[in-house]
């Protein structure tokens, strides 16, 4: 979907276009390991860290039903082997948004004094400060909000 909507775009260029295809193609290599990890049933097996999945497809709705299913062994290090490969895709897809796109301004979602009055009656309630929230100050040069330093309670 994301391939289809940046054919469209005007402001993506070829290159940047042929980028977007090549992560697509990375995430669409991954999937059915990633698929197979996450929409298993796992059992443990008896050799510590071995791990038995199997992931039906169709399930059967009566014993003798028949099914269509995949099976598996993993250990610990196939899933971090699958995670990493997904760290890796989301590295590139960030340069990508970082070479690409432009910094916007993020606008605050309530002002100052709405901040300190949740702050006060927070306060009043608890007799207590609220947790700390990571507050935003306004744009900085590349045009994104900066954190703001916790303030002091």
């Amino acid at each position: 979907m994301c391939l289809r909507a940046a054919r469209y775009n005007k402001k993506i260029t070829e290159a940047q276009l042929e980028q977007l295809i090549a992560i697509d193609k990375a995430i669409s290599a991954a999937r059915p390991q990633r698929n197979f990890l996450v929409h298993s049933v796992w059992y443990r097996m008896k050799t510590p860290g071995e791990h038995y999945g199997e992931r039906s497809s169709r399930p059967a709705t009566s014993r003798n039903g028949a099914t269509t299913s995949e099976h598996a062994v993993w250990t610990l290090d196939d899933a971090k082997e699958v995670a990493d490969y997904y760290e890796k895709i989301a590295g590139l897809l960030e340069r990508f948004i970082d070479q690409t796109f432009e910094g916007v301004r993020i606008p605050l979602l309530m002002s100052r004094a709405q901040e300190e009055n949740i702050r006060d009656r927070w306060e009043k309630l608890m007799g207590d400060s609220p947790p700390s929230v990571a507050r935003t100050t306004g744009p900085s040069r590349d045009g994104l909000s900066e954190s703001a330093p916790e303030a002091q309670s």
